[in-house]
Order: structure tokens, then C-alpha cells, then sequence
């Protein structure tokens, strides 16, 4: 179908928010860890580029808990000029949406190399006047990474369960990215797993490479699929300066 063009203008009010990082704020040990005191290789001795160049600005508390949780909920109210994104007979409505979630992870997720973690969370729409809108949203996320030795690797799946005119995702629920492809309220679950590696070849020089498969699953519409990969290869100029040549290819593909 032909893209229409989203005139929706919403003011989303952030109405309360509640985060109840129970041992999310206990995860960290309160009493200092031990710090080391060698000084960080120069340049030309890098033995790891594709880790090393993560350049770490604080000490790491060695203490942590590696099993941390964070639960919260978010209310929103909305007024939304264009709630179904048509550029004839547009229809105006306020609605407010009770969005709960947690997120649990194991490892050190906060940015090491091994851990395990799961997000999820829901987003409840109640409209003040077009009440058959009213639904029930899901996003979920399962994703692992671990450290092999001169190989990383990580997957991550990740599931959502829309009803409604936009492409929510667990980083922005508010509704940014509208379906402009439909340009209606449809039913649609997207499905995306990813498999991303790093490869250290020498001290210089590290391969990456990602590989991923999309489904779009529309209820009444057209469904797609896209399989796309990448491999790159990179050089650490310095620490922080990375150059990289690579390629990248993919294949989409519809029903019908």
C-alpha cells in the first residue's frame, strides 16, 4: 500500500513514573572495590582491539551482584490530532496508557562481555472516546552475549505484538515511529532474531560481522520477511579510532 503521510501532531505528558529498583540499587556492593593501579597499554600493544577500544572512563566495583532486576510501570496521558495517521478525515481523541515492565539480567550486562538478560513490557491503551481502540501491547527481548577468547558472540531475539498505528520497541514506546506503510490501525507482529560476532585476527585487527532475520506478520495485510548479514573487517588505528571496510546483503521478500 501506498505510505500516508503521518500528520499526527501528539503532546504526550510523562502523567507519573515509578521505578522500583529494589535490588537494582542493592546490586552494587556500597563499599568500594579493589582498583587497579597499572596504567592502561599504549597503542602499539593492544592484544584485544575489539574489546580495548572500549575506552572505560569509571573504575568497575568488582563487588557487584550478578543477578540484578528492575521493575517499573509508566502513565501517560495523550491528545493525539490524527490517532489513526490518515491525511483525509482525520480523527482527534486523548487516551492514556499504563505501560508496566521489568527487566532481569545475569552477568555483567552493564557492559562486559558474558550476560544473559530479559526485558518486557506492556503497554495498555484506554481511549477517551474511540473506545474500540482500546489494546494490549507486548514487547519482549531475550539476549545473551558471551566471551570465547579471541571470539565474541551474541543473539538476541526479540518479539512485539502491535495493534495500533505505530512500531513501538522497548527503547521508544511513545509512538515516534508510525506504520506509515499501512497508514490504519492494524494488527502486526514483527519478529527479529540477530546473531553479531567479533573475531580478534592480531593485535590490530578484529573481523565483525552480524547476521539477522525479520518477519512482519500482518493479521489482514501483506506479511514480508527480510534476511540480510554483514562482515566487516577492522583496523585499530588508535584507541579511539577504528577504520573498517566491509559489505553488507540482504534478501526481502512478501507473501504472494
Amino acid at each position: 500500500m501506498r505510505a500516508a503521510s503521518n500528520l499526527a501532531l501528539a503532546a504526550s505528558i510523562v502523567f507519573g513514573t515509578l521505578n522500583l529498583l529494589l535490588l537494582s540499587a542493592r546490586g552494587q556492593n556500597a563499599e568500594p572495590g579493589p582498583v587497579s593501579s597499572e596504567p592502561p597499554l599504549p597503542a602499539g600493544e593492544i592484544s584485544r582491539p575489539s574489546r580495548d577500544v572500549q575506552v572505560q572512563t569509571n573504575p568497575v566495583n568488582e563487588n557487584f551482584r550478578r543477578f540484578r532486576y528492575n521493575v517499573g510501570v509508566t502513565v501517560r496521558e495523550v491528545y493525539d490530532d490524527n490517532i489513526n495517521i490518515s491525511s483525509i478525515q482525520r480523527t482527534s481523541d486523548f487516551y492514556t496508557v499504563i505501560e508496566p515492565g521489568i527487566h532481569l539480567g545475569f552477568g555483567d550486562s552493564a557492559g562486559g562481555f558474558n550476560y544473559l538478560t530479559f526485558d518486557y513490557i506492556a503497554s495498555v491503551y484506554f481511549f477517551a472516546e474511540q473506545t474500540e481502540r482500546d489494546t494490549v501491547e507486548h514487547l519482549i527481548r531475550l539476549a545473551a552475549q558471551h566471551d570465547f577468547g579471541h571470539l565474541v558472540l551474541g543473539l538476541s531475539q526479540e518479539v512485539r505484538i502491535l495493534d495500533g498505528t505505530s512500531l513501538n520497541n522497548l527503547s521508544n514506546t511513545t509512538g515516534v515511529q508510525a506504520n506509515t506503510d499501512v497508514g490504519a490501525p492494524s494488527r502486526v507482529n514483527t519478529y527479529t532474531t540477530s546473531v553479531n560476532a567479533t573475531y580478534d585476527l592480531t593485535g590490530k585487527l578484529f573481523l565483525s560481522g552480524q547476521a539477522g532475520f525479520a518477519i512482519s506478520d500482518y493479521e489482514t495485510l501483506i506479511s514480508s520477511q527480510v534476511a540480510s548479514a554483514n562482515l566487516f573487517i577492522n583496523y585499530v588505528y588508535s584507541p579511539k579510532l577504528v577504520i573498517g571496510l566491509g559489505a553488507t546483503g540482504g534478501v526481502n521478500s512478501s507473501d504472494g
